[in-house]
C-alpha cells in the first residue's frame, strides 16, 4: 500500500498492513492498494483468490487508488478484498463489457495501473463481483454494463438486436428480469446494465 501527502509532497514508504501513520488534518492524501488480488487466500472458511473490491466498505470507491482529506475522523483505510466468481459471456458477434475494476494495463508497474471503466470486447468466461446492484439515486456506485450492435450482417441476412438471454449453467434459458441469476436492466436495449447473481451463468 503507498500513502502520498499531496499537501506537502511526501510520499511515504510502501505501508505494511496493518500500520498506523499520523496524518495531517486538511492535508490531501492519495493512499493506492499496489495488490489488485491475493491468490488462494482463506478468509473465514472460504480460500479463494480475493480481488480488491473497494476502501471501507463504500462501494463507490472502488478504484485501487483513493483520494480524501485528512480529518479528525479520518481512523482508518481498509482495502476490502473479496472473491470473484465465473460467468460466460458469448454471441455470434462481438459483446463488450464495462467492467469498473478491470486493469487496463496489467502489466504496468502497480503504481501505474489504469482503471478506465470503458467498454472492452469480451468473449467466454470471465470473473466477475456478483450482486453489484444497481442505484439511480447513486451515479457513482460501479456496476457491470453489456454492449451489443443493433444491428449485424452476414453474406446473407441483416439481423436485429431483439432481447438479451441468459442460461443457466445446465444451458437452461433463464429470465434476465431480476432472476435469481442475472438482472439486465433494459433487456432489449443494445446497451445495458447488467448485475451477475449467480456464478455459471
Amino acid at each position: 500500500m503507498k500513502l502520498i501527502d499531496n499537501t506537502s509532497s511526501i510520499s511515504y514508504p510502501p505501508l505494511t498492513v496493518p500500520e498506523t501513520v499520523l496524518l495531517d488534518v486538511s492535508h490531501a492524501y492519495t493512499v493506492k492498494e499496489l495488490n489488485n488480488v491475493y491468490e488462494d487466500f482463506t478468509s473465514e472458511t472460504i480460500t479463494d483468490d480475493f480481488y480488491h473490491h473497494d476502501w471501507n466498505d463504500k462501494t463507490e470507491d472502488y478504484k485501487l487508488r483513493n483520494d480524501f482529506i485528512a480529518t479528525l475522523n479520518t481512523n482508518t483505510k481498509e482495502a476490502i478484498f473479496l472473491p470473484k466468481d465465473m460467468v460466460t459471456i458469448n454471441a455470434p458477434i462481438t459483446l463488450q463489457l464495462r467492467d469498473p475494476w478491470r486493469i487496463s494495463n496489467p502489466t504496468a508497474s502497480p503504481e501505474n495501473w489504469i482503471q478506465p471503466n470503458s467498454f472492452q470486447p469480451v468473449s467466454g468466461s470471465y470473473d466477475v463481483f456478483l450482486n453489484q446492484e444497481y442505484d439511480p439515486n447513486n451515479p457513482d456506485l460501479p456496476i457491470y454494463s453489456l454492449k451489443a450492435p443493433r444491428y449485424y450482417a452476414d453474406t446473407e441476412y441483416i439481423y436485429e438486436l431483439d432481447e438479451w438471454q441468459a442460461f443457466d449453467a445446465s444451458n437452461n434459458q433463464v429470465s434476465v428480469a431480476n432472476s435469481a441469476f442475472i438482472n439486465v436492466l433494459s433487456k432489449t436495449s443494445p446497451e445495458s446494465n447488467v448485475v451477475f447473481k449467480q456464478a455459471g451463468v
